[in-house]
C-alpha cells in the first residue's frame, strides 16, 4: 500500500507542475486576454458555419423522428442566434472598439450592454442544447 502511495504523490505533484496556474505581471497578462478576444473574435464567423452545418445535419438525421418538431424549433432558435453572432460580428468590423483615450465610463456601458444581449441568447442555447440532446437520448433508448 505504501508503494501507490508513494506513487500517487509523485503524479499528483508532477501534475501540479504541469497545470499550475500562469502568473505574469498585469500588462502582460492584459496583453494575452486582448490577444485571446481577438482570436475569438476572428473565429467567430467560421463557428457560426460550424453551427449552421451541425444544425443542418441535425435536421437530416431527424427528419423521420417524432421529434422533428423540437429539432425544428431548436434549429430556429440557433439561427436567430447566428444571425445574431454574424451581425453583431460585422458591426464589430465597421466600428472597431474604442482606443485607450476613451472614458472608462463609456467602455463600462458598452461591455454591460453587450452582457445583457448575449447571456440570454448563450442560455438559450445551452438549454435547448440540452433538451434536444435529452429528446434524442430518449428516442435512442426507446
Amino acid at each position: 500500500m505504501h508503494y501507490f502511495t508513494k506513487r500517487w504523490r509523485y503524479l499528483t505533484r508532477a501534475l501540479n507542475v504541469y497545470f499550475r496556474i500562469y502568473e505574469a505581471d498585469p500588462a502582460v497578462a492584459a496583453g494575452f486576454r486582448a490577444q485571446q478576444i481577438g482570436a475569438i473574435l476572428r473565429l467567430t464567423p467560421l463557428t457560426m458555419l460550424a453551427n449552421a452545418v451541425n444544425a443542418v445535419a441535425l435536421m437530416i438525421i431527424f427528419s423521420d423522428s417524432p421529434f422533428f418538431n423540437y429539432v425544428a424549433l431548436w434549429v430556429a432558435v440557433l439561427s436567430c442566434i447566428i444571425y445574431k453572432g454574424i451581425y453583431a460580428w460585422l458591426i464589430q468590423r465597421k466600428h472597431p472598439t474604442p482606443e485607450r483615450g476613451t472614458p472608462a465610463r463609456a467602455l463600462t456601458q458598452r461591455h454591460q450592454n453587450m452582457l445583457r444581449r448575449s447571456v440570454p441568447f448563450g442560455g438559450t442555447l445551452a438549454y435547448s442544447t440540452f433538451y434536444v440532446q435529452t429528446a434524442a437520448d430518449a428516442h435512442i433508448t426507446c
